[in-house]
């Protein structure tokens, strides 16, 4: 705390009392609630980045499990989601990088700096500290605001860019039957025609196909 700035706008002599005391009773929980408001941006930082985390983990473990390695537009799609899911990191990377706000309290330093003034040079002090405080943590503010909206529309075009990729890759159709390949598997496996029932009712000889190599066919 400086109780006699140089930049002090409003010298002591020149201010009221009464002014003076209006002032710094406004002001004084402005500290206090500026930090609640640090606090809150970085909780919802950490649900937005843990929400976009949870996402590109579900995505990467679907198509790892899958049967079938995804087309091609839904890897363009996972892609662009990845790079979204990449700005949000770098924004939440960027937010809660440890950093502290101004704090206007004078517990270890009012005592040793101010214990020979008179109570209105204090309280001007007071003021005046309190009131630049209040500026550098309404910019820092504004700087965590503009990266939590960074990463709230990183998240959310993650999360759009993900579900159409879903829906993609469950509208693909599946793949074609190898040339040469019945209709229906259970056809295939048969390895037998069946004749005909004769008129009388018995059914006649059945002609066994030649068996085939099982590792050579296409079908399965």
């Amino acid at each position: 705390m400086h109780l006699m700035p140089d930049d002090d706008p409003a010298p002591e002599d020149a201010i009221n009392d009464d002014t003076l005391d209006f002032i710094f009773n406004h002001i004084k929980g402005a500290s206090a609630d500026h930090h609640q408001i640090w606090t809150a941006l970085d909780t919802k930082m950490v649900s937005v980045f843990g929400v976009g985390s949870a996402i590109v983990g579900l995505a990467g473990f679907s198509v790892a499990r899958g049967p079938t390695s995804p087309s091609s537009s839904v890897a363009a799609l996972l892609s662009a989601g990845l790079v979204a899911y990449a700005v949000a990191a770098v924004a939440a990377l960027i937010h809660l990088w440890p950093k502290e706000g101004r704090h206007t309290t004078y517990g270890a330093t009012l005592w040793l700096e101010a214990w020979a003034r008179p109570v209105k040079q204090i309280k001007h002090g007071l003021v005046t500290d309190m009131t630049a405080a209040a500026k550098a943590n309404k910019a820092a503010l504004g700087k965590k605001a503009l990266t939590l909206r960074i990463a709230v529309a990183a998240a959310a075009m993650e999360t759009f860019l993900v579900g159409v990729a879903f829906v993609v890759a469950l509208a693909s159709p599946t793949a074609p039957l190898a040339p040469g390949c019945p209709a229906s598997a259970s056809n295939s496996a048969r390895g037998a025609v069946e004749a005909p029932m004769a008129p009388s009712g018995h059914f006649p000889a059945q002609r066994h196909s030649p068996p085939r190599n099982s590792a050579a066919s296409p079908c399965r």
